[in-house]
């Protein structure tokens, strides 16, 4: 049984991330039959299919009818061709009532008309493919695969990235997961999917709207322009970072490295940006930022919110992140200043430093996800665990209560349990208490992941 390897932008954090894809197990089997209503009870009635539990409206087929509401992009790396979109079914709910994504894998292939049913039901194997995936329970997700259709393909070049065409009279059937992330065959009930008809498009367009660089149709040509939020030609790109006087370029790809050119600042000083926007911090020790304006009908401070490159996707003073690339729990952090005196918070500051290695980080960071300034904890792993004091003994790495105003971090103490230590930044003068040094902080120290944290050290004997 070949492996079905997949990607989409829910699922990237899945991935091996050296590699252009998320990797996943996935294996189909053959043949195709009836679509039955076994997982809905009692049996939907005529003119509805069973989704996720649920009678749905049916397609003349039976199948689950899906309209698109997006345009495909460019989703992944050169050579690689995968192209993939969002899409809400065109009555809800349809698939759940989580995420849900169409996708294409385009490769070393040519423009022309193509029989979908003929394509080999793997992606190890075929040259063009098309299936939609959804969200399932907990860290579950639903995969189809099609199985019958047609893919007109106008225009492809896989160096850039660009392909349009059209997808018509296509039908997907639930594959079965064996185990998470994994599947092999279809599974018992036959459910089925089915596509009318969606044109795609990934040429790299000028002036569509964007709040994250993966709104705009070609990942790997385009930026998202923080001042218009727009999509534009690349700016800059972390090859060649350079911006005009005043500007700053902040990546907004991870794999591509494309990146766009900010109003640069200085956090938290007055003024630092005009028109009612914030200055975010892009350096760990605060002292270089760029100009973002805060989002419309933003989220509570804490609430969860959804992370962009041109907004701060949060009100003001206000930032969008997750503490971790696993789980992409984003919620409106307020900024404060880590190393001031006053940090700002009604709690604890906290200088995440990103746990993770140094790929996973940029990864992370590349969508807009991560923070690079302090931000306000409400809550805090080790409580009451002051500076110079024991860590719990698996608590490497985490945040511990560390002083009234911030928190610090539980190091690794030499075959004890970890330490309690307090940030500090390189090279300032008096930040670390009598008897101790500011050193480098390095995170995971003598694992593959290692990395150093730019400017920031930590006061250590």
């Amino acid at each position: 049984m070949k492996s079905l390897v997949t990607s989409s932008a829910r699922w990237l954090w899945f991935a091996a991330l050296a590699l252009p894809l998320a990797v996943g197990a996935f294996g189909a089997g053959c043949g195709a039959g009836a679509p039955t209503q076994s997982s809905c009870s009692p049996a939907c009635p005529s003119g509805q299919s069973c989704a996720a539990g649920r009678c749905v409206p049916a397609s003349a087929n039976g199948c689950i009818e899906v309209t698109p509401s997006s345009i495909i992009r460019f989703q992944s790396g050169a050579n690689s061709g995968w192209f993939s979109a969002t899409y809400n079914g065109g009555v809800a709910p349809t698939l759940g009532d989580g995420w849900q994504s169409l996708a294409m894998k385009l490769r070393q292939t040519s423009t022309g008309t193509f029989d979908l049913s003929r394509e080999p039901q793997n992606t190890d194997d075929c040259q063009r493919c098309a299936y939609v995936t959804y969200a399932g329970s907990g860290d579950h997700f639903q995969l189809d695969i099609a199985v019958s259709g047609t893919l007109v393909l106008e225009e492809y070049d896989e160096d850039r990235g660009v392909a349009r065409g059209v997808l018509r009279d296509v039908t997907f059937r639930h594959l079965q997961e064996v185990a998470l992330h994994s599947f092999r065959g279809f599974a018992p009930d036959n459910h089925c999917v089915h596509l009318a008809e969606v044109r795609f498009d990934t040429r790299p367009t000028t002036s569509a709207p964007c709040d994250r660089q993966s709104d705009c149709p070609n990942n790997q040509l385009q930026s998202c322009d923080p001042a218009s939020l727009t999509c534009v030609a690349t700016q800059c790109t972390t090859q060649s970072p350079t911006c005009a006087s005043g500007r700053a370029c902040v990546n907004q790809h991870p794999l591509f490295g494309v990146g766009a050119c900010y109003e640069s600042c200085v956090p938290f000083t007055s003024g630092a940006c005009g028109g009612g926007r914030d200055c975010v911090p892009i350096d760990y020790v605060g002292q270089r930022g760029v100009c973002r304006s805060p989002a419309p009908n933003p989220p509570a401070p804490y609430a969860m919110c959804t992370p962009g490159h041109g907004t701060t996707g949060c009100g003001p003073g206000h930032v969008c992140a997750t503490d971790a690339i696993y789980w992409h729990a984003d919620v409106c952090y307020p900024q404060c200043d880590f190393f001031a005196a006053n940090p700002g918070c009604a709690g604890r500051c906290w200088l995440m430093g990103h746990t993770q290695s140094e790929v996973e980080t940029a990864w992370l960071c590349g969508y807009g996800d991560c923070h690079m300034g302090g931000m306000c904890q409400r809550e805090w792993d080790n409580a009451g665990v002051r500076y110079g004091q024991p860590c719990p003994a698996d608590n490497q790495y985490w945040a511990c209560e560390g002083s009234d105003r911030r928190l610090g971090v539980c190091l690794p103490s030499g075959g004890g349990r970890p330490i309690c230590r307090q940030h500090c930044r390189l090279g300032a003068s008096g930040e670390c208490p009598s008897g101790l040094s500011c050193q480098q902080y390095v995170i995971a120290r003598g694992r593959p992941e290692q990395r150093a944290i730019p400017g920031v050290g930590v006061c250590v004997p």
